[in-house]
């Protein structure tokens, strides 16, 4: 799911409307909560009410925390039952995993909104219930929580839901499972004993607060929630829209008037002033709908819970020494301290500008092509209402332990660490320690489905522990980026602690092996580079050493220490070689598809292993060439580029050695007896296989006469998909260099959510790409030539090659890929079965005006003035996705056609060079341009 779509689930989640019933189901759970007082929750007015579940993991943190933390100030046997309900009740609505079930089923199971977006089909609306479920944003924008199995346990618990045909969203509420009741009323107990002590933690702000402290007066309680549900404020607010797009019918109806008609003039003061108040007001609505979406994700989660009540008890014998750091100079750089409203809890707040956080706006990307919308308009105020909020005191963040308590770590024990994480122990900057404390509180939270191995199976990351102490790298403060980052502590440095050597009066920073890792990995791949790293590491945890053993000895001199991170021999065993087909023949090699018994397969970021088809691309032998360098420096190439992160490009999966012929095929062992004499054993590269085939086979199956605007969609869906695998290499400092139609490969068909295309375009075969960070061996050497294709059609590297390389100006760059990108585009609207279906029912060609604008740039012959692949892909999502993209004509929306009104020579040129079609010498415009009647299309 991209952000777009998430965050219009979040901003759909907290309307109003929605936040007005989960108040009434509040309100009614005071009354109605399943106890042993009311045991039959379906005497309540609810009668789909949504059993959620306790994961096991999360009970175990919260009886430990609740026998480990006895409450000083009030004994816990002077709260009756009836008050640790309410109070349980109150607690389990602020719950972050009740509260998004229960807001997505009242925003996405409503009967309305199932015919309007799905044409009534319950089901459908389920799937995207389901799946929605599955990805949290936490934190900041670009991190997720993948609760899969959380998900399918709420599933299982609530069988009755799968079998309606629709719900009354008045008649749904959410409820604690009957197993949980015990714990969630103790929990109640606990908190009431010292509501104080959780004041100013996320979750337990204001609203949640005050009705903690009401809870002893049942009826103030009530009279508290109804009033909640009273002041609910209408939203939009009336007059907000007011105005905006009142003229659009009568200028479209001048438009419609007879050739001869005078033109209305056009007032362009008027103009200009109605634009600049219709921002103005979509700036007020991104300040509400911002609002809207902080209050009502002003939650709290049972793991960060906690963590926070032990790491508050532990802290207070250092209240000294936090004083220190937060006051320090490297501490006061980036923040300053103040007390949440106007009370005595301590809050820390930016000093950096918003600016100097955002990333590249793209209305600033994009000026020529498009203006800034709604949704940059919403994404820029919650960036700057997230930036200036104030984060809790760091008294209950982060753990501070002892100058003393610190035991460096001897030689030996170093060695078995790093082979674990892959770290090299030389690079370290700094010392290792351990400390003798409970690992749970420093096991790195990356996801919900990582994070409960941890807590109920006794599984430690590598590198985390030995015996019952952990170990921390040991750093000084300044200079790392923890400070900075604080406002992420939780999602990215939750693993941390800090201490204080008096005698030098320094504070040091303490992170464990695994923390440091996934930060690494964060910096060079990206933070999903991160999950798949931990993701892996506990799917093989039972034969992590056997592998990196398996790699060091088969690659030898070859072998990199940063393979242990990601590739995987593969036991060819595995595959199944007695069913394999030819697919196609490069320069490299032979290309099969095979079926592999344990291929990893990926569901709403949840990964399972199985049987799946994959492509084995099989190094060739006896050339005259060094066929094993070749493989290694390809694998070298297809590891640096698509290592922890292949979004956009064919995912790889590992290695394996196969035993082939004197021809290069494939010998299954299992069906001879003698192995032939001229039998040699080579390597073969494991990627998944693409069923779809190339792009332009697909595009001509996939396309249909008569739907002009979903054609441009679904070829504007292609290209999208290659930009993103372009930016996921370029990133890496990896070029292609040979981009063609046959390395352009489409997965299968896969469900599709609301507003998704329904296919995968990626990038695939990186044979003759390049390092350009470093020098890889021979690569330069060896001659450019076409890749192994899937398809009959073949392409050269000519017909792909920049003007810079033509003329022998310039080596390889990032630009190449992106020229090739914009050729690819001019081949698949030359087609000749293709160009057809961009016509209209006159032969009348249309092009899409801003996909034309994104061309014209893209084939720039001077590569300065051409996109880089992270700008290329935020103008394609605004073309497809974007307010005025050509997704919006499903909605009603014109399409903003191409009028020749402007010159795009680039284009022009490259349209009529490549053409299929034999276009006349008196060239039109673009969008005048018709098929010959007796043209082959």
């Amino acid at each position: 799911m991209d952000d777009r779509y998430l965050f219009h689930i979040r901003e759909r989640c907290s309307w109003p409307r929605i936040t007005r019933l989960r108040h009434i189901c509040l309100l009614n759970a005071l009354s109605y909560f399943p106890s042993s007082s009311n045991s039959n929750p379906l005497s309540s007015p609810y009668t789909l009410p949504l059993r959620v579940r306790l994961q096991p993991f999360e009970r175990t943190l919260l009886l430990n925390t609740l026998s480990q933390l006895q409450s000083e100030s009030r004994p816990q046997s002077t709260i009756s039952d009836i008050l640790a309900e309410h109070a349980a009740v109150v607690l389990f609505f602020r719950w972050s995993w009740a509260d998004n079930v229960l807001r997505l089923a009242l925003t996405e199971l409503d009967p309305e909104w199932v015919t309007e977006c799905h044409d009534g089909d319950f089901n459908a609306a389920l799937d995207v219930f389901r799946s929605t479920l599955r990805t949290r944003v936490r934190g900041r924008n670009e991190l997720y929580d993948r609760r899969y199995y959380r998900t399918e346990q709420l599933m299982r618990d609530n069988l009755e839901l799968s079998e309606r045909n629709g719900v009354k969203v008045d008649k749904v509420t959410v409820m604690p499972h009957e197993e949980d009741l015990g714990i969630w009323k103790e929990l109640g107990r606990f908190v009431l004993c010292d509501v104080e002590g959780v004041r100013g933690l996320p979750g337990f702000r204001r609203e949640a607060l005050e009705l903690l402290r009401l809870v002893e007066d049942q009826k103030a309680l009530r009279e508290c929630v109804e009033r909640m549900i009273e002041e609910t404020p209408e939203f939009p607010p009336r007059g907000l829209f007011e105005g905006m797009g009142d003229d659009l019918d009568d200028s479209e109806n001048t438009d419609r008037e007879g050739e001869g008609d005078d033109e209305v003039p056009v007032d362009a003061e008027a103009e200009k002033a109605k634009e600049e108040q219709d921002k103005e007001r979509t700036k007020d609505l991104a300040k509400i709908t911002t609002t809207k979406i902080m209050e009502a994700e002003e939650l709290w989660d049972v793991w960060s819970l906690c963590r926070m009540l032990v790491v508050s008890k532990q802290n207070a014998l250092h209240k000294a020494e936090i004083d220190r750091l937060i006051t320090s100079e490297e501490f006061a750089k980036w923040w300053k301290t103040g007390n949440q409203d106007d009370e005595s809890v301590r809050e820390i707040i930016a000093k950096q500008p918003l600016s100097e956080v955002l990333s590249q706006r793209p209305s600033e990307i994009t000026s020529f092509f498009f203006k800034e919308d709604s949704q940059e308009f919403l994404d820029l105020e919650f960036r700057r209402r997230a930036h200036e909020s104030p984060i809790i005191d760091p008294m209950n963040l982060f753990s501070f332990y002892s100058w003393e308590t610190l035991e460096e770590i001897d030689a030996k024990s170093l060695v078995d660490l790093e082979s674990g994480l892959g770290l090299d122990a030389k690079a370290l900057n700094g010392t290792l320690c351990t400390v003798s404390v409970d690992s749970v509180n420093h096991t790195l939270y990356l996801t919900d489905d990582l994070f409960l191995s941890h807590v109920g199976s006794g599984y430690r990351y590598p590198g985390l522990t030995i015996g019952n102490r952990v170990v921390f790298q040991q750093q000084k403060l300044e200079g790392t980026e923890v400070v900075k980052q604080f406002r992420y502590f939780l999602e990215l440095w939750n693993d941390c602690a800090f201490t204080y050597d008096c005698s030098s009066q320094t504070f040091y920073l303490l992170q464990t092996l695994p923390g440091l890792k996934m930060r690494q990995l964060e910096h060079r791949s990206g933070v999903w580079a991160a999950f798949d790293f931990f993701d892996l590491k506990y799917r093989h945890r039972n034969t992590l050493s056997i592998q990196h053993e398996a790699l060091r000895k088969i690659l030898g001199e070859n072998y990199d220490p940063s393979y242990s991170d990601f590739l995987v021999f593969i036991d060819s065993r595995e595959i199944d070689l007695a069913n394999l087909a030819f697919i196609g023949k490069g320069s490299f090699g032979r290309v099969y598809k095979a079926s592999w018994a344990r291929k990893p397969t990926k569901m709403y970021d949840h990964t399972e292993e199985g049987r799946g088809m994959v492509g084995l691309k099989v190094a060739l032998v006896g050339k005259s060439f060094d066929d094993q360098a070749k493989f290694f420096v390809e694998l070298a190439t297809v590891y640096s580029a698509l290592a922890g992160d292949s979004s956009g490009c064919v995912p790889f999966y590992g290695f394996c050695k196969v035993f082939v012929d004197e021809t290069g095929r494939i010998i299954d062992l299992n069906a001879i007896k003698v192995l032939p004499t001229t039998t040699k054993e080579t390597f073969a590269l494991v990627f998944d296989f693409a069923e779809q085939g190339d792009i332009l086979g697909f595009l001509e199956r996939r396309l249909r006469p008569g739907e002009l605007e979903n054609n441009w969609l679904v070829i504007c869906g292609a290209l999208s998909g290659l930009a993103n695998g372009l930016m996921t290499i370029h990133k890496k400092g990896i070029v292609h260099r040979d981009i063609h139609p046959n390395n352009v490969l489409v997965t299968s068909l896969r469900q599709a959510g609301e507003d998704e295309i329904e296919f995968d375009c990626l990038l695939s075969d990186l044979g003759e790409g390049k390092d350009i960070t470093t020098t890889v061996k021979n690569m330069d050497s060896q001659p450019l030539a076409s890749s192994s294709s899937m398809a009959t059609r073949s392409y050269s590297y000519a017909d792909f090659m920049t003007p810079e390389i033509t003329n022998h100006t310039q080596g390889s760059s990032t630009a190449d890929d992106i020229f090739s990108w914009g050729l690819l585009a001019v081949k698949i609207i030359n087609n000749g079965k293709i160009f057809p279906l961009l016509c209209d029912e006159d032969g009348n060609a249309h092009y899409l005006a801003g996909l034309m604008r994104v061309l014209e740039r893209c084939l720039d012959p001077n590569p300065a003035g051409r996109f880089d692949a992270t700008s290329l892909v935020v103008v394609m999502d605004e073309i497809m996705d974007g307010p005025s993209g050509i997704a919006a004509s499903t909605y009603g929306e014109e399409t903003e056609w191409y009028d020749g009104s402007y010159e795009l020579p680039q284009v022009r040129k490259m349209l009529e060079t490549d053409s299929e079609l034999n276009l006349r010498s008196g060239w039109l415009s673009l969008s005048s341009r018709k098929r010959k009647a007796n043209s082959e299309l």
